[in-house]
């Protein structure tokens, strides 16, 4: 039974004895939440547990999480990059502090903004607080980022993954920036140290409680209000029979004191709010701030901008919800049934919509959400642990975390019922800006949404376009003249050794820029981007996880086939995992890639600048030395498989060993599925399908090779990472489909209707080659075909995927000049699209001025594939210009 109780000076609720759970009688399908982790996983899991667990406290943006346990170590958990794409791993364990071993049990209390950790010690009514300060430190080892043990031990942290040179750490140590010289030797720090501790006595010794304001100014250990500066020392005594507390949203704080409700500010301690029946000890309270009015599209639960519940429970175990401010509310009693404990632990979610209750040392805890005026129970978790505290986050997904005996047990909503007009609701990346909402959009947000269709540049970019594209062929022919022209004009010796004028500048081209690359491995700074995720998964593997549903880092899980992870094992043992090296290893392969176009040019008697071209490609250059990405090799091994397919199509052996290659880069990166359909075809055209067959038995015992230790481990994790295809880019880093805006992108029909276009236009094209086969051709022109095939397959995949990021530019970009000459276009239309290729594929600043650039980018590929169609195969047939 629930009533209604009416906003007054005095309180006398109806106490409900009883509450029958009807979720028992639910079957199992009818659960809202559900323990996604129960126990420690991943990379140094078994480092991560606790021999009790005391305490969980997070940030208030839910970025930051940490736990404390009675082996005087807090573990601290940072958020993932995406924790609603990923939803069931929202945080990941990203280290460890040492806490001082001799001063008690520690309950940790983190500040709303991370920047501080709080710790009471308790040594029965003796507490010892001690502050540690976030801190970023600077990489210690510039080649492999990692923090020499003796730093660590100065510190007192531990970061697991130090690749990442996020560098956050949490010490006493009061310096703005830690580096190799964090302190000297000589320099005597135990006395700041101690400067560092407050002792509190208190006269019971039960549990206390720790808060801090919400501008971080001030704390409050049981009634006592503490500024937080750095001058503070000595101790504070305290004589009221410890007295529970939290901070409002609006800077007060709640104080129970004997059996009146106190708020106190800064300045006054004397406004009484409520009394309460005189039956009822407080053995603890709380305070939270309700859902605000952020927008106008998230209404508050009540007509009120913000209502205050005090929480809080008595000896009997009846939890009881007050409000201080605000309209009436209905009040819960609950009598925790089966919960034998002295002390019942109730936390509430940042929005307060929902709040969650159980005991100390109980193995089950219920989930209430609001619904109308008052609190509904929304589900209850059984555990295999005893609780030991709970803390709310929410992103997409709310989550509770659960202080078990020895780990943090995470449960999540099953449903994504956070309302969209929190921010965190909407976050594609923890990192970037939540979309604007619907209701109060600008012109701009306005074009995010809906895309660029009704602007007034679209149509004027669609003229210039309609312009360029009747003027081609004029173009053509008039360049055409020029180049003869110019020709006639040059001594006949020149002409004569053109050949060899090309091959001097491809050299001192290519030679040029691995000088460079040397230099800037040498003196530039390196973006690692994911390079510290795969040499993470590594370790994983490693240690002896094959489970791929465990392989986890903070930019997210490992997506790529068995391959990869063997690919990136002999780079780690080669280079040590030294960064430096990695950047050689790919700075010789870019040369490697280099030489590889050269050859394929001057098989295929097409000009040599088309392959000098791409060396100067400062983005390909940028990601391959400076960022070093993980597509790279792959590309390199699927050049390398082309060519030597157009080399040896003759021998079967070179086929077959062309496919194996082909088939393992595969198995680094899925996106090279893309050639598939036009090596299936041209397999099939030079083969026959008896050895076509073979050829596919030869590529399939390769995927089930690099992948047969994880299939054997764990099928369906493995399979449903390393192939799978469903998974949708981020809006907001697209580099081709953005100007379609948010609805149109994200649509499932957007993506089938993509899909469609490039299946009919890949049918149509293969058909061409097909036709074109049987005629009979000379041995120039069939391996024109052959390598036209092959990347205008994967070109029609690239030019019609819904999400490309930057780095995927490598995907297409070192054929893009021989796909551009193959076609037809004239060099002036060669030289415009490939710089426009350079220009517009990558972020800009003002996202008008970047959904336009999606949309012309679009338009030169558009302006490619059309004239490829019409010019086939008479290009293919033209003899060496």
């Amino acid at each position: 039974e629930t009533r209604s109780i009416t906003h007054q000076k005095a309180f006398s609720p109806c106490m409900i004895r009883r509450l029958i759970f009807i979720y028992l009688l639910l079957p199992a399908i009818l659960a809202k939440w559900e323990v996604i982790r129960n126990k420690p996983v991943g990379f140094e899991s078994s480092q991560e547990g606790h021999d009790k667990l005391t305490s969980i406290s997070t940030s208030e943006t839910g970025e930051w999480y940490v736990s404390c346990g009675r082996e005087f170590s807090a573990n601290f958990y940072r958020v993932l990059m995406y924790p609603n794409v990923y939803p069931y791993w929202p945080h990941l364990y990203y280290g460890k502090l040492h806490l001082n071993r001799t001063l008690g049990i520690p309950i940790c209390h983190l500040t709303s903004d991370a920047s501080e950790l709080i710790v009471a010690y308790q040594d029965g009514v003796q507490v010892t607080i001690e502050r540690y300060f976030q801190r970023k430190i600077r990489s210690y080892d510039p080649n492999t980022f990692n923090v020499p043990q003796k730093v660590e031990d100065a510190i007192g942290f531990h970061i697991v993954h130090p690749r990442d040179n996020h560098g956050m750490v949490w010490t006493r140590h009061p310096v703005d920036n830690i580096t190799v010289a964090l302190r000297d030797e000589k320099e005597d720090v135990t006395q700041f140290w101690e400067q560092q501790s407050l002792q509190v006595q208190v006269e019971s010794s039960s549990g206390v409680r720790v808060a801090t304001s919400p501008n971080g100014t001030q704390l409050a250990i049981s009634n006592t209000i503490i500024p937080l500066d750095r001058s503070w020392k000595g101790s504070v005594p305290v004589s009221h029979c410890d007295p529970s507390l939290a901070f409002l949203p609006s800077g007060h704080a709640i104080l129970i004191e004997g059996e009146s409700l106190i708020e106190r500010d800064w300045i006054h301690a004397d406004v009484m709010l409520a009394s309460v029946p005189s039956e009822m000890r407080y053995v603890w309270a709380t305070a939270q701030g309700c859902c605000r009015r952020k927008h106008a599209s998230c209404p508050p639960w009540n007509h009120s901008e913000e209502s205050i519940l005090i929480v809080a429970n008595d000896t009997a175990l009846y939890v009881y919800l007050y409000p201080i401010q605000g309209p009436p509310l209905q009040v819960i009693l609950l009598h925790p049934h089966g919960l034998v404990t002295s002390k019942v632990i109730v936390q509430f979610s940042g929005d307060g919509q929902k709040f969650a209750v159980s005991g100390v040392a109980s193995r089950k805890c219920l989930v209430f959400t609001r619904c109308s005026s008052q609190f509904c129970l929304e589900d209850q978790i059984l555990l295999d642990q005893d609780v030991m505290d709970l803390a709310f986050v929410y992103f997409e997904y709310y989550y509770l975390l659960i202080g078990g005996a020895n780990n943090v047990i995470l449960s999540k909503s099953i449903n994504a019922s956070v309302p969209e007009c929190e921010d965190k609701a909407r976050q594609g990346a923890f990192d970037l800006a939540a979309p604007p909402l619907r209701d109060l959009l600008s012109a701009s947000d306005w074009m995010q949404y809906h895309g660029i269709f009704h602007s007034h540049s679209f149509w004027i970019i669609n003229a210039l376009a309609l312009l360029v594209a009747v003027l081609l062929p004029l173009v053509s022919s008039l360049e055409q003249r020029l180049i003869t022209a110019a020709f006639k004009l040059l001594p006949l010796a020149v002409v004569k050794r053109m050949h060899t004028l090309e091959t001097i500048l491809f050299l001192a081209s290519a030679g040029g820029m691995f000088l460079f690359s040397l230099w800037e491995i040498k003196e530039q700074p390196a973006f690692v981007n994911d390079w510290p995720a795969h040499l993470h998964h590594v370790d994983q593997l490693w240690e002896g996880t094959l489970q791929y549903s465990q392989y986890m880092h903070h930019h997210g899980p490992n997506t790529y086939a068995g391959g990869f992870l063997l690919m990136y094992s002999v780079l780690y043992k080669v280079t040590g995992g030294s960064l430096p090296q990695f950047q050689m290893i790919w700075a010789l392969l870019e040369l490697g890639m280099y030489l590889l176009l050269y050859s394929i040019a001057s098989q295929l008697k097409v000009p040599r600048l088309l392959a000098i071209l791409v060396i100067f490609s400062n983005r390909l250059h940028l990601y391959n030395v400076r960022v070093v990405i993980n597509d790279f090799p792959s590309v390199v091994i699927v050049y390398g498989s082309i060519y030597l397919l157009m080399q040896r199509y003759r021998s079967f052996e070179s086929v077959a060993l062309s496919c194996s290659l082909y088939s393992f880069a595969l198995t680094t990166k899925l996106n090279f599925i893309f050639y598939a359909p036009a090596l299936a075809l041209l397999l099939l055209l030079t083969q026959g399908f008896y050895w076509t067959l073979v050829c596919g038995i030869v590529m399939a015992s390769v995927q089930i090779g690099m992948g047969l230790p994880f299939l054997l481990s764990d099928p369906v994790g493995y399979l449903s990472n390393a192939y799978d295809i469903r998974r949708t880019l981020l809006w907001e880093k697209t580099r081709n489909f953005k100007f379609l805006g948010r609805d149109l992108y994200s649509s499932p029909s957007t993506n089938l209707f993509l899909l469609g276009i490039t299946v009919v236009l890949l049918a149509a094209y293969l058909w061409k080659v097909y036709r074109e086969w049987k005629r009979e051709a000379p041995q120039l022109e069939i391996k024109r075909k052959m390598i036209h095939a092959l990347f205008f397959s994967n070109y029609l995949f690239v030019a019609f995927a819904r999400g490309l990021y930057t780095p995927f530019m490598c995907w297409y970009f070192y054929s893009f000049p021989i796909l551009c000459y193959l076609g037809g276009l004239p060099w002036t239309y060669t030289l415009a699209l490939w710089g426009g290729h350079e220009y517009l594929f990558r972020f800009f600043r003002n996202m008008e001025y970047e959904m336009h650039a999606t949309y012309v980018y679009f338009l030169t590929n558009m302006l490619l594939i059309i004239f490829t169609f019409i010019n086939y195969p008479r290009h293919l047939k033209m003899k060496k210009v």
